[in-house]
Parts: C-alpha cells; structure tokens; sequence
C-alpha cells in the first residue's frame, strides 16, 4: 500500500499494487460499510457489507434513492459514441434513457 499526501490538495491511497485479491471497507463516521469491494469476486457494495452476488454493484438504503447521471437532451446526444445499456435521466425531457445501441429511448408507464 503507499500513500500520496501531494496529489493536488487530495490524499490517494494505492492499494494492492501487487495484483492479489483482496477484500476491503471504508468506513464513514456514521455509515458503517459505507463502501465494500470483493477484490475476489469483484462485487462492490454501497451500504452493504455483503453484496449481491448476482450484481455488480449493489447499493443498499432504506432512506436515499439510487441518482443515475444528469444532462440535457443536447449534452446526451453529444455523448460520443455511447455504449447499448447506458442509462442517464435527461433534464429536458424529464425522463429517464436507455441507450439502446442505435437510439435513446426514454422509459416511459404503460
């Protein structure tokens, strides 16, 4: 692990430079398991301590909402070459999208 308090007024923690699995926990003043990553299996989890297995990524709250990206409908169609599967919530529109790998689709109720 090394340490580098010099990196532009932001301290920086490298950690398993060596290349091994390894599990570890940050911990916040009031958020125990505040942020979880399974070097092994490459789960992470936000407000959990065990995240699921069968995601990625797994935030867990009883009391805040997941907040995907941001933007108008002009900076989302100048995205630069956007990828099938990527989400965002267009300001403009009020909406959320899905890229679909040929368009923007917005999710809208039956």
């Amino acid at each position: 692990m090394s340490f580098d308090a010099d990196n532009g007024g932001q301290a920086e923690y490298v950690i398993n430079q060596g290349g091994v699995d390894i599990d570890f926990r940050v911990e916040g003043v009031d958020a125990a398991n505040a942020l979880v990553v399974q070097g092994s299996s490459g789960h992470v989890g936000i407000g959990t301590n065990a995240p699921n297995a069968n995601a990625l990524l797994d935030i867990t709250s009883t009391t805040k909402a997941f907040m995907p990206p941001r933007m108008t409908t002009a900076q989302k169609d100048a995205v630069a070459s956007p990828t099938a599967g990527m989400v965002l919530y267009d300001a403009t529109l009020g909406k959320l999208c899905v890229y679909t790998g040929a368009a923007w689709q917005t999710i809208t109720s039956a």
